[in-house]
């Protein structure tokens, strides 16, 4: 895979996790707070993996 195609699958990657998350968070209002620290972890992992 060249960069530009790993690049892409990162973000397919990561967009779709971020559906699913959202989707969850929006089913589940009285856990939320549950969901909202994964997410901060997740988005703090992957933008620290990006620099």
């Amino acid at each position: 895979m060249t960069q530009a195609h790993k690049q892409q699958y990162k973000y397919k990657v990561t967009g779709d996790s971020f559906k699913r998350l959202e989707e969850i968070s929006v089913n589940k209002k009285d856990g939320s707070l549950k969901y909202i620290v994964p997410v901060i972890l997740f988005a703090t992992v992957y933008l620290i993996s990006r620099i």
